[in-house]
């Protein structure tokens, strides 16, 4: 049996204990994919535990209500992935997205499954269902649950269409086509309410969450005559206005609005070092390129990396590599 599809279904037909994880500061796919299949086993009657190693931000909290995702603690979570029979790994590319979760899901002996959209996966799994072609890792979920005749209802549609809406851009992006509009009418027909999901993930941000936007964006650099465009936000901003890296989601697409430019750079610096990079392309230039250039991976008009450098030397190496990709195509 070599269609990976068919080996996914098999398993959860012959497994009973499933664990579900993402990437390290997980977004909407990730969180939206976990959440669906989550409820698709437990409809099953299988046994279902979602672990990431980040808080999910507080703009999907709405999706979870009955506190399903859980945050890796070593002291109860390395027994629990030794013990599930298969682990779904979805919407990563490499295995240091993982975070913390990388070491126990690596020991476990646990069949791991790897479902995923992005261009830059290496298929680093037992079993890895990898359609670049996807609009997100939700639109593979949907399709491995409606092949499996389950029913979308409204618990499974909502997170769904949270994937979809979130990596298209609310349908804006060069992934969107017309497979995803047509799933997300079907979501829609299953009780979805768009507006209410738009308000819940959009239109719910904090004071403190504006405040940091303000403080980015009256920061924000231009370069190579326009065409690249890239801000930041560090700890200092953050303890300014009491807000968490997780409330940076969506900052990137502000630079987006700026006429002529064609990449799009943003950085936030974490704890221990560590320093965050969003990278967005109107089209020309293919940003999966620069950030596999510092190990990180993507699509080819959205991207990211995760490095131990300073913000600053972070903004000097990206800015330059991005400058050389342009003068390619100039």
């Amino acid at each position: 049996m070599s269609n990976p599809i068919e080996k996914i279904q098999e398993i959860i037909r012959e497994k009973t204990r499933f664990a579900l994880v993402t990437h390290v500061n997980p977004d909407g796919d990730g969180i939206g994919s976990q959440i669906a299949l989550h409820r698709f086993l437990r409809v099953l009657e299988k046994e279902s535990a979602i672990i990431n190693g980040h808080p999910s931000p507080v703009n999907y909290l709405f999706l979870d209500p009955g506190h399903e995702v859980q945050v890796y603690e070593s002291s109860s979570h390395q027994h629990l992935f030794s013990q599930v029979e298969a682990i779904f790994i979805l919407d990563i590319s490499i295995w240091d997205r993982l975070g913390r979760c990388e070491p126990a899901v690596k020991d476990s002996q646990a069949v791991k499954i790897c479902i995923d959209h992005h261009i830059s996966n290496n298929k680093f799994a037992d079993i890895n269902w990898i359609d670049i072609g996807a609009s997100s890792t939700g639109e593979l979920i949907y399709r491995l649950i409606t092949g499996m005749g389950g029913e979308i209802d409204i618990g499974i549609a909502e997170p769904l269409y949270v994937s979809i809406i979130t990596d298209t851009g609310s349908f804006r992006f060069s992934n969107t086509s017309s497979i995803s509009h047509r799933i997300a009418a079907e979501l829609i027909g299953a009780g979805v309410d768009p507006r209410s999901i738009y308000e819940s993930i959009y239109e719910n941000s904090t004071i403190g969450r504006i405040k940091l936007l303000g403080l980015a964006l009256s920061e924000l650099k231009v370069g190579a005559g326009g065409r690249i465009a890239w801000m930041k936000v560090t700890r200092e901003m953050m303890e300014k206005t009491h807000t968490k890296p997780q409330e940076c989601e969506g900052f990137v697409d502000y630079l987006r609005l700026l006429k002529n430019v064609e990449v799009c750079l943003f950085f936030i610096e974490l704890q221990g070092g560590k320093v965050k990079v969003s990278l967005r392309s109107r089209g020309q230039v293919d940003v999966n390129k620069i950030a596999g250039k510092f190990g990180g991976g993507g699509h080819q008009h959205a991207a990211g990396l995760f490095l131990e450098r300073s913000v600053e030397q972070m903004e000097r190496d990206l800015v330059t590599s991005a400058e050389k990709s342009l003068s390619l195509i100039s």
